[in-house]
């Protein structure tokens, strides 16, 4: 071929491209226009049905065709990729099948990871409850916090007036447990296991269920370890009375005495156990605040009288010969129940007197209180007999 034929080819070339680009421009550009005429013009009916038709092919949200052919072809990838592994990361990949297999077959393994996911979810979901929720009643902490008072749950005149133990109850309160005492709502603290108002089925007024009690679990321990650090920083230990046993079945290790709810004042029994308890607890208050304050030494704890040792050494034999006498059959009364716990108690909060600020770690009565501690969890587990 001569040379002037080659130049005269290649100028053709040249020509045939640019003409195909200007082709495309042109295409582009009556698209463009064609679009925005149809947009314009076209009923939105028929604009929109071209618009699903065209956004699959211009790579837009696909519709449910052009989905399963996509999932299609992926998954032919993953079966062209999968035959190509390399030997060592299949039998790899084999083997963890094969145990995540077996961990599933297994029944232990199998409820050991229920019981995890049950934990978690409750925990999850009780952290959300009480955060979401409205608390009726919000703790009350006075300027000087000798005594903490811990109740189930608030009523209705407190849920209304967003206080602690007022109206009738906080009268009674205030008459027959602070004034006796003599003491004012500075000198305490009001918390509560539940701080919202709870109400069965007919809309009474009802306590807390353990598993209620257990939700605010995180909230109360947060309210009760507030009052105890303030308590330190004025360097005194807050005295810890439960009002009612639901109180008291549920802080058993906090508390250092129980008295009846105010609401629940008024029978014979109650206004003995109130008289004979308020009397002991003035003793107990007595003895922290002589153990506790200046120039009590570093210990604060009770002095070594062998004699009061062996008396309440003999005290605790004794009691622990009727909790055996009581408990032989598996079974108490409820009556018989109720007197241990009571006279219990009673010898609880005397040792807890002699022992002072040191509590258990005291040499002498450190192990009374464990052993108290054990007969009361023989007690605990001991089935009451039905009438």
């Amino acid at each position: 071929m001569k040379e002037d034929d080659v130049v005269e080819q290649t100028e053709s070339n040249e020509d045939i491209d640019q003409v195909e680009k200007e082709a495309r421009e042109y295409s582009q550009e009556y698209i463009t226009e064609l679009i925005s005429a149809a947009k314009e013009y076209l009923p939105k009916t028929v604009w929109d049905h071209i618009h699903r038709r065209a956004v699959p092919k211009a790579g837009g949200k696909a519709s449910g065709k052009s989905k399963r052919n996509a999932a299609a072809e992926r998954a032919t990838e993953a079966d062209t990729a999968s035959a190509t592994v390399i030997p060592e990361v299949a039998a790899q990949l084999e083997q963890a099948q094969a145990q995540q297999t077996q961990k599933a077959d297994d029944p232990c393994e199998v409820a050991k990871q229920k019981c995890e996911s049950m934990k978690a979810k409750a925990a999850k979901s009780a952290e959300k409850e009480v955060a979401k929720s409205d608390v009726d009643v919000k703790p009350f902490v006075g300027s000087r916090s000798k005594l903490t008072f811990v109740a189930a749950s608030p009523g209705i005149i407190e849920s209304v007036r967003k206080a602690a133990l007022v109206g009738p109850t906080g009268r009674l309160f205030n008459s027959e447990y602070l004034e006796p005492l003599g003491l004012t709502r500075d000198d305490i603290a009001i918390l509560y296991l539940v701080p919202n108002v709870l109400k069965s089925e007919d809309g009474k007024v009802r306590e807390p269920t353990p598993a209620e009690i257990d939700e605010y679990a995180p909230w109360f321990s947060d309210q009760w370890n507030a009052v105890r650090d303030k308590a330190r920083s004025e360097q005194s230990e807050a005295t810890s009375v439960a009002l009612g046993h639901t109180v008291k079945k549920s802080l058993s290790k906090l508390i250092d005495i129980t008295l009846p709810h105010p609401n629940s004042l008024g029978t014979k029994r109650t206004d003995e156990e109130l008289i004979r308890k308020t009397e002991q607890l003035k003793r107990m208050m007595k003895a922290r605040l002589r153990k506790g304050g200046p120039g009590s030494g570093p210990q604060g704890g009770g002095g070594s009288d062998k004699g009061g040792d062996k008396a309440m050494g003999g005290k605790v034999d004794a009691h622990e010969k009727e909790v055996d006498r009581a408990t032989r059959g598996g079974s108490m009364s409820e009556k018989q129940r109720s007197d241990i716990e009571d006279k219990h108690e009673s010898l609880t909060n005397d040792i807890r007197e002699k022992a002072g600020l040191d509590g258990s770690d005291h040499p002498t009565y450190g192990p009374m209180l464990d052993r108290m501690d054990r007969i009361s969890e023989r007690v605990a587990s001991t089935t009451v007999r039905s009438k």
